[in-house]
């Protein structure tokens, strides 16, 4: 115990209580260890320090609810809140009491307790019998001398002319002034500001003629320094010894930092009115014993279109659905208990619940909870709210895109991964998986470019949602992969599943680009095999059925291909045509074998194919550009080998195709090959290019062309290859 607390507890007959805060190490509520009680306390109380002790603080207040309020104010006294003065009045018995409790030390408080006497204070509903023995007076001078000492409070009195005749000796303390300055000399309201002197002698003057007493009159006394000392005076009238009004008697109390505080209150109660009317958020307190909302934000308008007054007089079940109901209320039952075993924990509870909006329209809503006691010590709950309609479209956004292919709309690799744990149960089997790669879609992303490539993954996942059942589930597991979980479903049944699927593929055309698909199958029966091992099986016949397949579907790719190129530019079916006889006739005019011609022809007949990734319109058949070439075009060489070479039919002639508009000089494109390092077939499919262009494309007869290629012999075409051409031609007026 300080010195400070020593000082204060010793004085005799004061009666004090030293206590500390306790919270029990098993999380059950706070209360307050009476380390020291003394005689006095013992004796006007009845209450001892071991039957103190015992029963905790709550024995000072017999009723729950009221022993919660003010073990909740103590405890904020004992944790750093200003002190406070309260009254007290013992359980079964008529002593009153006022209870000064202040912190001295961390954790821990001092009650001073002084018994009241009805005589001396204007709290009192009753006035002292004229008759009375007034020794009662001096029997508690000390005690109320105390109490003013330490709730900085002087008392006076004055006759009925208003002049001083007595003060406590605290006076000079709290204004500057000695008592014999004072007494006799100063009129009661020389002391106070002059706009309220007038109103304060009004009202004394009704005490006067009516004995009304003057309880909590708020006024600036000025001291003697002339510093403004807000004071509260209260002030009742006293009677001598034949019952006749000899004056009155009264106290002030200085409220200097208490006025300043209210004052700081009301400021901060302004920018609180502020904000909480004009935020998004709605914040709202519920009475818990009556079940009604004590006050509402305007905010309520916005959120769910009733006005405050409106949702005042609406219960919790009137706006939220009744899927939230049962967690609101457990959440607002679960949070009051914690709060009342533990008040001074600040615990914020925070839900999600769907609430009605006055035009019907329903919303998600977040809400954040703190509990508190009101004046009345009933628990109430303080919440905030607010709209998160718009956070939940996302989460809901944000966890479809985490399990779903955002090109198809099929569920993804990793939904795939975590179905088949959850589905590997015995109630599941026969359970079956089906894998799928689609055929020739990077000969598709060759030759149409990849949104063509990326229509024919979409068109078969539509195809699969059209034709899968319910709860079958659809992955997208790799770039053209596929896979399929058929729960409860043998491998007979999954057949006809794979059978209705082929028939749905052959119905799909998208865009005029085949869509094409191999299969592989495999049913696990057991829970114990090995998931991996079904789905390894399941590949193998899926590469089996697809090598079957292979050489068919790729070539018929190639075809698709020319087709859609000839469609596009219908002038280059008759310009591939004549460069694949032109091709085939200098082949045979050196001798090659019957195979290196045909390969000659049919790499002259598709040596253009790769125009088919060149844009709509790129090409102008009215004005054909043989050297002024853009990048854009030269590329199409490229793209032609790339196309050809991925198919196994074609491919020993794709490096034709790509030597196609080299130079023999080494100027020409996409490499800059020079001379013999240029393919042969590469110089012939050249030199029958561009001899057919001038023809076609340039409108020119057989001499005029063949002049052209002459002029540019060892330049861009071989020369011996020129002759062979030249030989050729002779006297000729047809070539093809």
């Amino acid at each position: 115990m300080t010195k400070q607390i020593q000082n204060i507890v010793e004085r005799e007959p004061q009666a004090y209580a030293y206590l500390r805060l306790i919270q029990a190490q098993d999380k059950s509520p706070v209360d307050f260890e009476f380390i020291k009680i003394n005689k006095t306390f013992e004796n006007i109380t009845g209450l001892s320090s071991p039957k103190l002790n015992k029963q905790g603080f709550k024995l000072l207040y017999q009723d729950p609810k009221e022993a919660l309020v003010y073990l909740h104010k103590f405890s904020k006294i004992a944790l750093g809140a200003p002190g406070e003065s309260l009254t007290w009045r013992i359980n079964d018995s008529s002593k009153s009491f006022r209870m000064d409790v202040f912190s001295v030390e961390p954790r821990t408080i001092v009650i001073l307790l002084t018994e009241l006497q009805e005589a001396y204070f204007a709290e009192s509903n009753e006035l002292i019998n004229p008759k009375q023995n007034t020794n009662i007076l001096n029997d508690t001078s000390l005690r109320h001398q105390q109490l003013a000492e330490y709730t900085r409070t002087y008392i006076w009195e004055c006759d009925t002319e208003g002049f001083y005749t007595y003060l406590s000796d605290n006076v000079k303390d709290l204004i500057g002034y000695e008592p014999e300055e004072l007494i006799g000399k100063y009129h009661y309201y020389d002391l106070f500001k002059e706009d309220v002197r007038d109103k304060l002698r009004k009202e004394i003057d009704e005490i006067l003629n009516t004995t009304k007493k003057l309880v909590d009159f708020p006024n600036d006394v000025i001291t003697k320094t002339n510093m403004t000392l807000s004071v509260s005076t209260n002030c009742f009238t006293i009677f001598d010894e034949s019952g006749h009004i000899k004056g009155y008697r009264g106290s002030n109390v200085d409220v200097t930092s208490r006025k300043k505080t209210e004052d700081a209150l009301r400021i901060s109660e302004k920018k609180f009115l502020l904000i909480t009317e004009n935020i998004s958020d709605l914040i709202w307190v519920l009475k818990l014993k009556t079940d009604e909302l004590t006050y509402i934000t305007p905010s309520v308008v916005s959120l769910i279109g009733y006005t405050p007054e409106e949702a005042m007089k609406l219960k919790a079940e009137d706006l939220i659905l009744s899927t939230s109901i049962k967690k609101f209320r457990e959440t607002i039952a679960e949070g009051a208990e914690y709060f009342i075993q533990h008040p001074l924990e600040d615990k914020i509870w925070v839900f999600e619940i769907q609430e009605y909006r006055k035009d019907g329209t329903i919303i998600w809503v977040e809400s954040s909870m703190r509990f508190r006691f009101d004046e009345l010590g009933e628990v109430e709950v303080v919440g905030v709210s607010r709209n998160i309609d718009h956070r939940k479209q996302t989460e809901k956004e944000i966890l479809y895109l985490s399990y779903h292919d955002q090109l198809t709309g099929v569920y993804n690799r990793a939904f795939y991964e975590e179905e088949i744990l959850r589905l590997n149960t015995a109630r599941n089997l026969p359970f079956t998986l089906v894998v799928c790669d689609i055929n020739g879609l990077k000969l598709t992303n060759d030759a149409f470019g990849h949104m063509a490539g990326d229509r024919l993954i979409i068109s078969l996942g539509h195809v699969f949602q059209r034709v899968c059942r319910k709860d079958d589930i659809i992955a997208r597991i790799g770039g053209d992969e596929f896979a399929l979980l058929l729960p409860k479903t043998s491998e007979k049944v999954a057949q006809m599943v794979l059978s209705r699927i082929y028939d749905e593929i052959a119905l799909t055309k998208p865009e005029k680009i085949k869509l094409s698909a191999s299969f592989g199958l495999k049913t696990k029966t057991s829970v114990d095999e090995d998931f991996s091992e079904i789905f390894k099986q399941a590949e193998d016949r899926m590469y089996l059925e697809k090598v079957k397949h292979h050489s068919n579907v790729k070539t018929g790719t190639i075809k698709l291909v020319t087709t859609s190129l000839f469609e596009k530019y219908p002038e280059e079916k008759q310009h591939a045509h004549n460069v694949s006889i032109l091709s085939r006739r200098i082949g045979e005019a050196l001798g090659m074998s019957s195979r290196e011609v045909a390969d000659l022809e049919m790499a002259g007949f598709l040596h253009d194919i790769g125009k088919i990734g060149l844009e709509e319109g790129f090409i102008n058949p009215k004005k054909y550009a043989t050297f002024d070439e853009t990048p854009e075009f030269r590329r199409h060489s490229e793209m032609g080998y790339q196309i050809i070479r991925s198919v196994y039919t074609y491919a020993h002639i794709a490096d034709y195709i790509l030597a196609h508009h080299e130079w023999f000089n080494g100027m020409g494109y996409p490499k800059g090959l020079k001379g013999n390092d240029i393919p042969l077939q590469g110089r012939i499919i050249k030199l029958a290019n561009d001899f057919s262009s001038q023809i076609d494309r340039e409108g020119s007869d057989l001499p005029q062309a063949m002049k052209f290629i002459e002029e540019r012999s060892n330049i861009q075409y071989d020369p011996a290859l020129v002759l062979i051409l030249k030989k050729m031609l002779g006297n000729s007026t047809q070539l093809y």
